[in-house]
């Protein structure tokens, strides 16, 4: 009976060492599974009181229904042209949720003076986007 007790203790054992050495499981402060078609411009358009503004948008992928997404500036970093990083901000559900994969759009603009160079999307530790040709709308 103590060598089935041990032989299951260590089979537990080598099963949570595979799963805490598995890269692709999304981090704990990162709940989304994944995301795509990130894609960032400068809206240059002209009229009255018109100001340039940097729209970034993408898709992103949760677990659930019920979470919540918001895309804000995080630091810009000074430099010419400037990096721009977005953080994506995910409130996962408090109450009942289908049990579905859910994909969001979600978007962006912000006021912008300089050139920008890249932008970084970031969710929590993990970089899950970044966008390397920011074109203008004139």
């Amino acid at each position: 009976m103590r060598v089935i007790r041990l032989a299951s203790i260590a089979g537990l054992m080598a099963l949570s060492a595979c799963q805490t050495a598995t890269a692709s499981a999304p981090a704990a402060d990162c709940p989304i599974i994944g995301s795509s078609d990130w894609t960032a411009w400068v809206d240059a358009m002209p009229g009255p009181n018109s100001h340039p503004k940097l729209v970034v948008t993408g898709k992103v992928q949760v677990p659930t229904g019920g979470y919540r997404l918001a895309l804000h500036l995080g630091p810009v970093a000074e430099s010419y042209p400037v990096q721009v990083t977005v953080i994506l901000d995910v409130v996962r559900p408090t109450g009942p949720a289908s049990q579905a994969i859910v994909t969001h759009d979600v978007n962006g603009s912000w006021p912008v003076a300089s050139p920008i160079g890249s932008i970084t999307i970031r969710c929590g530790r993990q970089m899950i986007g970044r966008i390397d040709e920011i074109v203008t709308a004139l």
